[in-house]
């Protein structure tokens, strides 16, 4: 009895202070790519001198801010918000920001704002960021779990002692419940992650997939039109739309099917093994997994259809059936139009399986090679040779020297993990070292095949850049679950020394989860055209106002019938100071709205303000936005 109540009480106590840290240091998550529990608010007033702004009736200070910017901006960060209020003299427009959405209100609109019981005006509840929260600024009780949950791993330093609690009562304690129905608990967590966030507005590229490319009203040919990505996902989000509509939650739901299934899928192809276990919980909490499943865009199809392929090739090795080859066609060909990483995965799967196959079965492989290469001819004719690989305006990205590649590795798997690669690689290279730490069993195929893949993978990207530069760090994603699968397999070592292996699975972990350089994904997410849009709509002067947007001008039109496409301008990114003058300069119109990036920023504004009046709301820390008005200095 006794043994039965000492792990019962350290799980008590470990869950009670999960909880503490999570109420004691919520304002601390840092969680990359996700943001903190609540939106971030920028409060922007064109008004006199005589403006007080009240949060939660606690009076805010004005932030620092531009000498030449006509608004007065007032900041909150990461802090629950429940009433936001305001007072002053000839108050012209307010535009509030919260998360990544915009409102814009004009004079006569804030004169019939409701007013407290001490006179001050009330910003209009609607403007919620989400309906059904608590507060003004909260994104709703499902990102806050994926904030706090994720929170365990990324932030791991302020779970020291329920971790500690934990570890005891696991020494001591079955969970029978988690073990018989493990991978079952981790798919059910996986979708959970990602459902937290879907309906925030679409960026640019996920536009792009909803309306010109796979649009059910455009023409077909339109899914074959984008250099970068084959017709797959842009076919399949025309039905998907057919189906479901064109919202940003339900068209969502697409990508986080397909990650979900990754998720069984990398299980499976360590064959239901512990080890296969703890890969589907990395990728299920990973951050690039829930980052690609949220983003309607090919990225987790891309996981999806790599494992697949991973799955039946091993079928193929094992077993000689002539449904598997059909199926490897099937799916080969799926991917070959997916993306053009896909390809690189598909010729190294074909150069290993011509390696351990033989005879007949290799004829029969490279026949299934053959017939899916055979589709993605048409595309490959039709768009991606012109307009792809001999069209170096598209996606021109720069040469990058191995150090590059060093960082993806680290990004994908931890700060300290080539060191932790370089040691085992050591320790199993010499034949007396490997006898001395390591039991002697084989590790798993699967690590082999991981290793193959991701290290030809990069080798040919660098080699294949000299020629084109092709490489982008997220577009490795596609090597993601292999990233996660070697270092399960790092885990279950069959170290002699059970200490030491503690030791170095500790290690191993902090290493993975670590803070880190991350991929960037905020400025994707930042790009939504909703707010500058909507700024732009309310705020403008008729018929003598232009919008600067970064990509087609075709789609804005498409998507927002209210503007006029003489007054859309493109400007592609990155920016440039210079550049970015002169072609201001060069528009035919006095009043200029547009995004500018951060990182040119405060030089860009400087310099307009010399010649131009200049307003400016910043939306988070790398995008604002600006309105420019010519030749009123």
């Amino acid at each position: 009895m006794k043994n039965k109540i000492i792990p019962v009480v350290l799980v008590i106590l470990s869950v009670f202070f999960f909880v503490f840290s999570f109420l004691l240091n919520s304002k601390k998550f840092d969680i990359p790519l996700f943001g903190g529990v609540n939106s971030d608010i920028r409060l922007n007033f064109e008004a006199g001198d005589n403006i007080k702004v009240y949060l939660n009736d606690f009076e805010l200070k004005e932030s620092p801010n531009f000498s030449f910017n006509s608004y007065k901006t007032f900041e909150i960060d990461n802090y629950p918000v429940y009433k936001l209020s305001f007072i002053g003299d000839n108050i012209k427009s307010a535009v509030v920001s919260i998360g990544d959405r915009v409102f814009y209100f004009n004079g006569n609109e804030i004169k019939n704002f409701k007013k407290d019981n001490i006179g001050n005006y009330i910003f209009p509840t609607d403007m919620k960021y989400s309906k059904n929260s608590k507060y003004l600024s909260d994104k709703g009780a499902l990102h806050k779990f994926l904030i706090y949950f994720l929170s365990i791993f990324y932030n791991y330093k302020y779970f020291i002692i329920p971790f500690i609690c934990l570890i005891l009562a696991g020494l001591n304690f079955k969970f029978t419940l988690f073990k018989n129905q493990g991978i079952l608990w981790i798919i059910t967590l996986g979708l959970i992650l990602r459902l937290g966030g879907i309906s925030a507005s679409f960026w640019s590229d996920e536009l792009y997939s909803v309306y010109m490319a796979g649009n059910i009203f455009a023409p077909f040919l339109n899914t074959f039109q984008d250099p970068g990505n084959p017709p797959l996902f842009f076919i399949l989000s025309r039905y998907w739309q057919m189906i479901f509509g064109q919202s940003e939650a339900c068209l969502r739901l697409l990508p986080i099917l397909f990650s979900v299934f990754s998720i069984y899928f990398i299980y499976l192809l360590s064959k239901k093994s512990k080890i296969g276990l703890l890969a589907a919980f990395l990728f299920a909490i990973n951050i690039y997994a829930i980052v690609s499943a949220q983003e309607f865009r090919c990225y987790s199809l891309m996981i999806f259809l790599s494992l697949i392929l991973s799955v039946v090739l091993f079928k193929i090795l094992c077993e000689e059936k002539t449904e598997n080859y059909i199926l490897y066609s099937i799916i080969g060909a799926l991917s070959f139009n997916c993306h053009f990483y896909l390809t690189f995965v598909l010729f190294f799967n074909f150069l290993y399986g011509m390696f351990f196959l033989q005879n007949k079965k290799r004829i029969n492989f490279l026949i299934a090679n053959a017939v899916s290469f055979l589709t993605f001819l048409p595309y490959l004719f039709m768009t991606g040779i012109k307009k792809g690989l001999y069209d170096k305006s598209f996606n021109n990205f720069n040469f990058e020297g191995l150090g590059f590649y060093f960082d993806v590795i680290q990004k994908y798997t931890g700060r300290f993990s080539l060191f932790i690669f370089v040691l085992v690689f050591c320790l199993f290279l010499y034949k007396k070292t490997k006898e001395q730490f390591f039991k002697d069993e084989k590790p798993p195929v699967i690590f082999y095949y991981s290793s193959f893949l991701i290290l030809s993978v990069f080798i040919f990207v660098y080699l294949f850049s000299f020629i084109r530069p092709i490489a982008k760090d997220y577009y490795f994603i596609v090597l993601l679950p292999y990233f996660i699968l070697i270092i399960s397999n790092l885990v279950f070592l069959p170290f002699k020394n059970k200490k030491l292996q503690a030791v170095f699975v500790v290690f191993l972990l902090l290493s993975y989860f670590s803070p880190n350089l991350y991929i960037k994904r905020e400025r994707a997410r930042l790009l939504n055209f909703d707010n500058i849009v909507s700024y732009y709509l309310k705020d403008k002067v008729r018929d003598n106002s232009a919008l600067i947007i970064p990509h087609s001008k075709e789609m804005l039109s498409l998507i927002y019938e209210d503007i006029d496409k003489n007054d859309l301008f493109v400007f592609p990114l990155p920016q440039e100071k210079t550049r970015l003058l002169e072609f201001i300069k060069n528009i035919g119109k006095d009043n200029i709205y547009l995004k500018v990036e951060y990182n040119i920023l405060p030089d860009f504004l400087i310099e307009a303000s010399k010649t131009c009046f200049v307003s400016f709301i910043r939306v988070d820390k790398d995008v604002i936005i600006a309105r420019i008005t010519k030749g009123a200095k």
